[in-house]
């Protein structure tokens, strides 16, 4: 099969200077990069300002991704480090859907998750990043970490009732429009979040933070079957790495091949889409598997980028796709738009402390 990321007229841009392009266009309404899906019920054609990229001679969603029909080719291909980078021209608007003032009304996305004294992941993370994608960020603790870049030496989880009276309080007033889940340490915070995101008809983004991707355990044992029985069934997108889509499928996951029937697996469970990120296998790097409700499933790929200063780049990623999705996006689009905004943080990732440095959020104005 032809990759159209590596194959013959395929098309290389470098991401800063997208990001730069899409910066300068003062927060579009949204863009649009092709493909028919989108969370809670909206549709490519109620996208504001979305535009067709085939008319710039863009590529597409379907473009960037691989199907997963010849898994031979997929095989013979996996190793390879394929360029990938979305472009788009600053979105003018119709009379429809006019493009609106940033100041006046921006997206609202909220994140729910764990503090990172350092500063590197968790709720500190997603802020920066929801800022870095012009989106004003919520948050609702769940509980505190101390960390720093060598690693988390504590960790206090805040009692359930706190939790929920973040999230209330907030819904309560602001208008969010995505939210994404990171650490919920134990069973009773897993449940009140499932109890305040269940009424909910907006994107959630499930990241199941149990393990991190070298393999440190992040949360009670009995927690693993409260994610399966009250937050899977809620995810519009599920966004667990490796370790985290072994343990939640109960599959060992040691290939590609594995990779995408742990995806099919999780998918059985009730959750509506699945991200398997496949940093975790060498022969997987800057490679993630989407798979979308009955569609067949596509390797998304992205260049490897060479740093030990990854830190955070899981929770960015899924903050990422949830500013994305707060300001319109359709699924496969904020993935794809999100992967981008990683790989710029990881080309200018920051070596500061004396262990795994984190991305840098800035990257956009470099």
């Amino acid at each position: 099969m032809l990759d159209p990321l590596t194959g013959p007229g395929a098309m290389t841009l470098d991401p800063l200077r997208i990001i730069e392009v899409l910066i300068a266009s003062r927060l579009p309404t949204a863009f649009h990069l092709g493909g028919n899906q989108a969370w809670g019920g909206r549709r490519d054609g109620d996208v504001p300002g979305s535009i067709n990229p085939m008319a710039h001679g863009l590529p597409t969603a379907q473009e960037m991704a691989t199907d997963t029909s010849d898994q031979s080719a997929l095989d013979a291909e996996i190793t390879q480090d394929t360029p990938q980078a979305i472009a788009q021209d600053p979105v003018q608007g119709t009379a429809q859907h006019p493009v609106q003032d940033a100041a006046a009304s921006p997206a609202i996305a909220l994140t729910i998750g764990g503090s990172d004294s350092g500063g590197g992941a968790g709720i500190q993370a997603d802020l920066k990043t929801f800022t870095a994608l012009q989106v004003h960020g919520c948050s609702a603790l769940s509980c505190v970490t101390a960390q720093n870049t060598r690693g988390v030496s504590r960790v206090d989880a805040l009692p359930p009732e706190a939790l929920t009276a973040q999230i209330d309080t907030v819904l309560s007033d602001l208008p969010v429009a995505a939210l994404k889940t990171g650490m919920l340490l134990n069973r009773g915070l897993i449940e009140a979040t499932a109890r305040a995101l269940a009424p909910l008809a907006i994107p959630k983004l499930i990241d199941p933070v149990m393990v991190s991707r070298a393999g440190a355990v992040l949360l009670e044992p009995e927690a693993i079957q409260a994610y399966r029985d009250h937050l899977l069934p809620l995810a519009d997108l599920l966004t667990p790495n490796l370790h985290e889509a072994r343990l939640l499928s109960g599959l060992p996951i040691a290939s590609a091949a594995d990779v995408e029937r742990a995806a099919a697996a999780l998918r059985k469970q009730g959750v509506a889409a699945v991200l398997v990120k496949g940093g975790g296998l060498a022969a997987l790097r800057g490679r993630d598997y989407l798979l979308v409700g009955e569609e067949p499933g596509r390797w998304l790929v992205g260049p490897v980028i060479d740093t030990p200063h990854t830190h955070g780049s899981g929770c960015t990623l899924g903050a990422a796709i949830t500013a994305h999705r707060a300001r319109g996006l359709a699924l496969a689009d904020a993935v794809v738009a999100a992967k981008t905004y990683v790989e710029g943080g990881l080309r200018h990732a920051l070596a500061i402390g004396g262990g795994q440095g984190p991305l840098c959020h800035w990257h956009p104005l470099l």
